[in-house]
């Protein structure tokens, strides 16, 4: 108990010299050294580290599980096809596809790499941008296979599997240049998806993973171009102040 105390009476001085330096107010340097040692004494939790992945593996995970009961629920909300626009299931459909599978491993092989993959573009990207690349993944494939393909239902989150590999490859882009890692992944990826649909027959639809890779290319560049601006434009105001 004595050194738990020590322990803990160091990390408060410590906070309190930081805190001192930014001139944070006595009172709220305290309040932030006692949640330090809280947690210090605590040791190791389970965090919700990745919102939008997370929910976007628990809401598949459901869908799957639907699927597997009487009223064939995955092709009628969790496919896209060719259907008459005055069923109303035919523009949800344009979304929910991407958390539509046909069986537990097509729904494992998806989500075993948006799993490794999510977690770190949501830290960098955030959120709300990372639900809206969702999104517009959904929507492109979607309308794609709709308008050209009239009798073939698309399901899974391939496209978006694809397009979290290629803006994961864009991270760190700096101005005037392209990561190598990027130029890599582009070539084997669309080296590997022109042989299957030349070679290879399968069930797969290669042109989805096509077009979740093409539009996580184009979003990379659109975002590191944001972020760009939006740094420059925080720097400036700092040499303004200075």
């Amino acid at each position: 108990m004595a050194q738990k105390a020590k322990a803990a009476d160091a990390i408060i001085a410590k906070q309190r010299n930081i805190a001192g330096d930014l001139g944070v107010p006595w009172d709220q340097q305290a309040k932030a050294a006692e949640v330090v040692a809280v947690k210090k004494q605590r040791g190791l939790r389970v965090s919700f580290n990745s919102p939008v992945i997370l929910t976007f593996a628990l809401i598949s995970l459901l869908a799957l599980g639907l699927g597997y009961l009487p009223g064939d629920i995955t092709r009628r909300l969790f496919s896209v096809y060719r259907s008459p626009f005055t069923d109303w299931l035919t523009y949800p459909r344009f979304f929910l596809h991407v958390l539509g599978h046909a069986n537990l491993s097509h729904y494992v092989s998806n989500l075993m790499l948006l799993l490794v993959l999510g977690p770190p573009l949501e830290a960098h990207y955030g959120s709300r941008t990372l639900v809206e690349i969702i999104a517009i993944v959904a929507l492109v494939s979607g309308l794609v296979n709709f308008i050209f393909f009239p009798g073939a239902a698309l399901l899974g989150a391939s496209g978006v599997v694809f397009a979290f590999i290629v803006l994961a490859s864009m991270i760190g882009m700096r101005h005037g240049t392209i990561p190598l890692t990027m130029i890599f992944a582009v070539l084997l990826w669309i080296g590997t998806e022109v042989w299957n649909m030349i070679f290879v027959t399968n069930n797969v639809s290669e042109l989805t993973h096509i077009i979740g890779g093409a539009v996580g290319a184009a979003l990379g560049f659109a975002l590191a171009r944001r972020f760009r601006d939006t740094t420059d434009g925080r720097n400036s105001k700092q040499l303004e102040l200075l």
